[in-house]
């Protein structure tokens, strides 16, 4: 294959995967707690059998998560919290296994299960929370679930859990395709320090405006690397009808 055509199409492969990446930011600019992706592609250099460099050709690096906190957005719901600062809190997938997340808009089942959005179960600090029926319940900042039992007089107040948060180095985590957060190791120690605030969520971090001027900004990188494959293609075609001439 021709290097000059081979380089260029290493440049439009990064830029088609890099605005995969930021087309998908753009897309869950309103999920809740959600963290957005960004990547760089490097240059990786070809020497020849004289040392010196030759050519290079784009390689793209690991992708990695911007853990920036999102805006506070404020939604009346009792049972809503958000991270106030670093953190997480703990949820419990179908298949048993404990991720890590941001998105603190819960909700109940039926039988009183505190549960995510997506139905998967949030942790406290014993397992699974299960909150009976009740007037009125507050989380406090520690995660504590204070309620007034159904039926009770204004003062009754009943403890039901405490949700489990946890604060592992960010930059040793990674992102799981369901959108929850792992970190190596298993599940990392209760972390006291970390903060809710009730009746609030995270919003996404993505920016708007940033991400789609980094759409089209890839998508001219992209046009220029197509039009450099093409040239290339020509002028391996001219140089092959010179050498029928000869």
């Amino acid at each position: 294959m021709d290097k000059g055509l081979y380089v260029a199409m290493t440049g439009a492969r990064e830029a088609m995967l890099a605005q995969s990446v930021h087309s998908n930011n753009l897309a869950n600019a309103s999920t809740i707690g959600f963290k957005a992706f960004y990547n760089d592609a490097v240059n990786h250099s070809i020497k020849a059998d004289h040392g010196h460099d030759t050519r290079s050709y784009a390689m793209g690096a690991n992708l990695s998560v911007d853990f920036t906190q999102g805006v506070m957005d404020q939604t009346g719901n009792d049972l809503d919290v958000a991270i106030a600062g670093e953190g997480f809190l703990v949820v419990q997938t179908p298949n048993f296994e404990q991720k890590l997340s941001r998105a603190g808009a819960m909700q109940l089942t039926p039988e009183g299960l505190l549960v995510d959005a997506r139905g998967n179960p949030v942790l406290g600090d014993g397992g699974p929370i299960v909150i009976p029926e009740y007037e009125r319940l507050t989380i406090g900042r520690d995660g504590t679930i204070t309620i007034q039992p159904a039926g009770a007089d204004v003062n009754e107040t009943a403890i039901v859990g405490q949700l489990m948060r946890v604060n592992p180095p960010v930059g040793q985590m990674t992102r799981e395709p369901d959108g929850y957060f792992v970190a190596p190791g298993g599940l990392p120690p209760i972390d006291d320090n970390v903060e809710v605030v009730s009746g609030m969520v995270e919003g996404s971090n993505t920016n708007v405006v940033m991400e789609f001027t980094k759409i089209l900004s890839l998508g001219r990188q992209y046009e220029l690397q197509v039009k450099l494959m093409k040239e290339s293609r020509d002028q391996s075609e001219k140089t092959a009808r010179l050498l029928q001439l000869s």
